[in-house]
């Protein structure tokens, strides 16, 4: 069972996060396999929206696991997750580590932001804003 996923998608590539650990991308995933697989349709729909299992036919170009993540974003050619002690940038078209970056302190869950330049955006459980790149 999967607790929490999120699916973006960015040019030829939809990016699957799972449970805050696993960075998973796939060529484009047919919408309606995707919807089947994580909504459990004996919970009526209006009420709430529950996970099921997430299996798609697709298999994935890679996965990354990651330590518990709080915030991700996606851009034309990274992935960025914001971690309790630091934020990664993967490569979109390989999973490989681009960058990393310790943090002073604790991100706020969903605190992050990437601006149309790719500078990276966090708020951080401090009260601090911390900017990282140009």
């Amino acid at each position: 069972m999967t607790k929490r996923i999120l699916h973006t998608s960015s040019g030829d590539r939809d990016i699957v996060w799972l449970d805050g650990q696993f960075v998973v991308a796939y060529p484009t995933l047919d919408r309606d396999e995707l919807n089947r697989c994580v909504t459990d349709e004996k919970v009526p729909r209006h009420i709430t929206q529950a996970w099921g299992t997430f299996k798609v036919k697709e298999k994935p170009i890679w996965a990354v696991k990651r330590s518990a993540g709080l915030a991700l974003a996606v851009t034309r050619n990274a992935v960025i997750v914001a971690e309790s002690k630091q934020v990664v940038a993967l490569d979109i078209a390989t999973g490989q580590l681009i960058w990393s970056r310790g943090l002073p302190a604790t991100p706020v869950p969903w605190g992050m932001a990437v601006d149309r330049n790719g500078s990276v955006i966090l708020t951080l459980t401090n009260g601090q804003v911390l900017g990282i790149g140009e």
